[in-house]
């Protein structure tokens, strides 16, 4: 989703003072974390002790963007060192879904039908609202 240009110049050494942002992790320039802070420099510094990486970007997000951004992006860039998604309304793993719905049979049809974003740590993840549109579909007697 986010181009070389969209990106905030690469960091080294001298992070500014960061709030709330979207990070990513870069070895060889290819990422290999996504996260998100509001906690600015503590929180992606912490990273140093477990993750093997050489370069440090972020994009500025607020309290309210910030974990549907990152979900978006671990989903397009699928980064080695990612287990989950953080809580969003996005994406959600099919647990959470057959939950949402007390178990209905339906809700499991609707997730058989629809293409799961991704797969992390043996979590599958669905696309919230197409897994809706499919669930009410089948609720009125419609076929996809």
């Amino acid at each position: 989703m986010y181009g070389e240009n969209n990106f905030s110049v690469s960091i080294k050494l001298d992070l500014p003072d960061i709030k709330c942002a979207v990070y990513y992790l870069l070895r060889n320039k290819k990422i290999v974390y996504i996260g998100s802070t509001s906690n600015g420099l503590l929180r992606i510094l912490s990273h140093t002790k477990d993750k093997d990486f050489d370069e440090i970007r972020y994009l500025p997000q607020t309290e309210e963007t910030k974990f549907t951004v990152e979900a978006r992006e671990i989903v397009d860039h699928k980064p080695e060192y990612n287990k989950s998604l953080p809580p969003n309304k996005l994406y959600a793993p099919q647990s959470r879904i057959k939950e949402m719905h007390k178990g209905s049979k339906k809700i499991e049809v609707a997730m058989a039908l629809c293409k799961p974003v991704c797969v992390l740590r043996d979590t599958v993840y669905y696309n919230i609202q197409e897994v809706e549109w499919v669930y009410e579909d089948l609720q009125k007697g419609k076929k996809k």
